[in-house]
């Protein structure tokens, strides 16, 4: 078993946020996948998110710590861009190129997220609510009542 390393991105933005790394199963069905299918806040690194903005969820799992994976991202993209500057085109490349970003290790691993994610949570959080089921049930004697003329 590796290690699980949560992005996401939320609908304000199109930019991919990790929001944990190096996460066991337990860990990560007690830090995301619970909070995340009741609707209730996801508590990283000191800031909260709240399910209902997230647009995107990918679940990564991989052989190595975050930090390693990353690590191994960087300088095969060093590699890259040594052997295109290397080639005779007379065209050089500056860039740091890629790894230095959290959530690039999403592409390092296995997506295990259709594992962990299986049903769209805001309507499964959202039906818990109290006053949701009472407004529904309120709705539904009304419409049973003008039916039966009650």
């Amino acid at each position: 078993m590796g290690y699980l390393q949560v992005m996401v991105q939320v609908k304000a933005s199109d930019k991919w946020t990790c929001v944990f790394r190096d996460l066991s199963p337990e860990e990560l069905r007690k830090l995301f996948v619970k909070p995340f299918f009741q609707g209730k806040s996801i508590f990283y690194d000191g800031e909260i998110l709240q399910p209902h903005s997230i647009s995107q969820i990918k679940i990564t799992e991989t052989d190595k710590r975050h930090t390693e994976e990353l690590s191994i991202l960087r300088e095969k993209s060093e590699s890259e861009i040594k052997e295109f500057n290397s080639a005779d085109s007379g065209v050089v490349l500056i860039s740091l190129g890629y790894g230095y970003e959290d959530y690039e290790v999403m592409d390092s691993g296995k997506d295990v997220t259709s594992l962990y994610i299986k049903a769209p949570s805001v309507l499964h959080g959202f039906v818990k609510e109290p006053w949701v089921v009472s407004i529904v049930t309120g709705l539904l004697l009304l419409l049973v009542g003008a039916i039966f003329g009650l």
